[in-house]
């Protein structure tokens, strides 16, 4: 079968193996029109190199690994990862459409409703409850979104508002990024990419969360400076479990035989998983009667050297991450106006 689309998701030596290869297994096993469509695993920066077993499974799942070449301006922001990756592969895949899956969900059914209708440029979800999103003025990250459009040079004022999924007030143009589709010929990834550096170059931070949420911020304002067209998928496309009390659970706004991606973030590590296979059994049987064989993810299997050294790797890349945090909060609550007390003391 001819598929419009290819798959991809990050993938990097450690906690993410696990993940991304039970990614593409829920994929194959339930995705439907999409279960056989080519999928890529990118890994989007220098590192350690991935398991010999983890190589060997994504080959089973005919997933193909592509490593991105050096980028090391911001090889310390991890969430700029699917940015850069999405940015090399466009320029070398050849279907019509690009579909991203963090490495953190799992495909429960028919996926062909992620797939572009006639006559859109991209497909995405609102956030689940907004996050760093904005209300406008008056809202205590509004001076985030302003610093940020005008360093793209965006009318915050003329930025579309959307329906948040859990019924608080909507937001100006915050899209999820966890899972959504475009079509390779815009050259979103790139044009994503260049505005992200933009706004890190100029310290665009958001609170106490520093960049945590500036690749996700930047995405729906890289659409609107496009001009493209946007679908708004609606949260059964990425459907997130709710951390309660150490326990994960559902909110139950969507129906379970609904969910086409569930975004089950750490609810598959080994201390919430007996809650989270309850969780399933009562809502998504036939995914508990697959993943209970397999038990929980795995957060490192690698040998304690390998693991000694992806940790000197992480704390290293988390030098430069304080620094930038730092003056983000600096430029923040001196120059933009943003509360002070959204930072933590450390920062200001």
């Amino acid at each position: 079968m001819q598929h419009d689309t290819t798959l991809i998701a990050c993938i990097e030596a450690g906690p993410l193996e696990a993940n991304t290869l039970r990614l593409f297994q829920s994929v194959r096993r339930h995705g439907g029109t999409l279960a056989n469509a080519p999928a890529v695993a990118v890994i989007p920066r220098l590192g350690l190199p991935l398991s010999g077993r983890t190589r060997r499974m994504l080959d089973e799942l005919d997933v193909d690994v592509v490593q991105c070449g050096t980028y090391r301006r911001y090889g310390w922001y991890h969430l700029l990862n699917k940015v850069v990756g999405l940015a090399t592969l466009e320029r070398t895949l050849k279907t019509d459409q690009l579909t991203f899956l963090d490495s953190d969900t799992l495909m429960c059914r028919e996926g062909g409703g992620l797939l572009l209708r006639e006559g859109a440029d991209v497909a995405a979800c609102c956030p689940d409850d907004g996050v760093v999103g904005s209300s406008r003025e008056g809202d205590p990250y509004h001076p985030a979104w302003r610093q940020a459009c005008e360093v793209l040079g965006v009318d915050v004022n003329e930025l579309p508002m959307i329906p948040r999924c859990d019924g608080g007030p909507d937001i100006c143009l915050y899209l999820n990024t966890g899972v959504f589709s475009y079509r390779r010929e815009t050259q979103l990834a790139n044009a994503w990419l260049g505005d992200c550096i933009k706004l890190l170059d100029a310290h665009v931070g958001f609170g106490r969360f520093g960049e945590h949420w500036l690749e996700q911020a930047c995405f729906g304002l890289t659409l609107h400076r496009l001009g493209l067209k946007l679908t708004l998928l609606d949260e059964s496309a990425n459907y997130a479990l709710r951390d309660a009390d150490g326990c994960y659970t559902a909110s139950g706004r969507v129906p379970a035989d609904a969910v086409t991606m569930l975004h089950y973030h750490k609810a598959m590590h080994a201390a919430h998983w007996p809650r989270l296979l309850d969780l399933l059994e009562a809502d998504w049987p036939q995914l508990a009667s697959w993943l209970a064989p397999l038990g929980p993810v795995v957060a490192d299997h690698r040998s304690l050297p390998t693991r000694m050294l992806g940790e000197g790797l992480r704390a290293v890349r988390g030098v430069p991450r304080k620094r930038w945090r730092t003056r983000a909060a600096k430029i923040a609550t001196r120059s933009v106006g943003f509360d002070s007390g959204l930072y933590p003391r450390w920062a200001t």
